[in-house]
């Protein structure tokens, strides 16, 4: 009986475990998972964006000051780059979109001259947010110091309207869902775009909202969710590329020597 009883604590735990989806997250249909750095990587000059708030682990009622962080580290940054943050309706979303942030008539043109990181006389520096006594603390996992905006959002509405959320994280396939969804929450739709575009420029996104759920407490996406845009061939395909080659080399050779 002990033993039984043992199971069925570990088994609740382990379901608990699989369940439990990440109360921010940021993901891109456009992008590819790189297993090296734990990130969504888009090698695209646009992606699309979404923006995810969950009801779990702790049972979520709303994400407020929900804020993108926009970065591009100091080796990369480019005073004449621009980029793009527009809401849209996306025709890839895995359920109704119940709160469309698409009907609001707002976006974020990202320039040198918009910077939230800059010095107190206004002149652009690589920094961190905490310098800067926003999101003291934020880890900066390698992004930082950069070059960064802070991007206000719409609140995450995620009693009100119950959209399909799932851990859009490594194993998550867009072509092959669940039969059903292992929480409930919502999702915003944004389109993310760039120039110019360059082998020379990237830069990364990350979330940061403050959730209520009784109290309030400031959340982040975790880093497995980050989105980076990186305009650079992926390391797979140079590797299958620098193969493929070889392969052609050798049997052009063994064709001369057949001949």
């Amino acid at each position: 009986m002990k033993r039984l009883l043992m199971g069925l604590v570990l088994l609740t735990l382990l379901s608990g475990q699989v369940r439990a989806v990440p109360t921010l997250q940021l993901f891109s249909p456009d992008a590819h998972y790189d297993v090296q750095s734990s990130y969504w990587v888009s090698i695209d000059e646009s992606f699309e964006l979404w923006v995810v708030g969950a009801q779990s682990p702790e049972w979520v009622h709303e994400v407020s000051d929900v804020s993108l962080l926009v970065a591009v580290p100091a080796a990369y940054w480019d005073p004449a780059a621009e980029i793009y943050i527009e809401p849209i309706t996306s025709s890839r979303a895995v359920d109704a979109d119940a709160n469309p942030v698409s009907s609001l008539s707002f976006s974020f043109p990202l320039t040198a001259a918009n910077l939230t990181s800059v010095d107190g006389d206004g002149n652009p520096i690589a920094t961190t947010p905490d310098a800067l006594g926003i999101f003291g603390n934020f880890p900066d996992h390698g992004i930082y110091p950069a070059y960064f905006w802070q991007v206000p959002l719409p609140n995450l509405m995620i009693d009100a309207v119950q959209e399909d959320v799932y851990d859009f994280g490594e194993d998550f396939d867009l072509a092959n869902l669940p039969s059903s969804a292992p929480d409930v929450g919502d999702v915003q739709y944004y389109q993310v775009g760039f120039s110019p575009f360059s082998p020379d420029f990237m830069f990364e996104i990350d979330l940061i909202g403050l959730a209520h759920n009784g109290h309030a407490q400031w959340r982040f996406a975790p880093f497995s969710h980050a989105v980076e845009a990186w305009p650079l061939p992926e390391p797979s395909t140079i590797i299958l590329l620098g193969l493929s080659l070889a392969g052609m080399g050798l049997l052009k050779r063994r064709s001369r020597k057949a001949s």
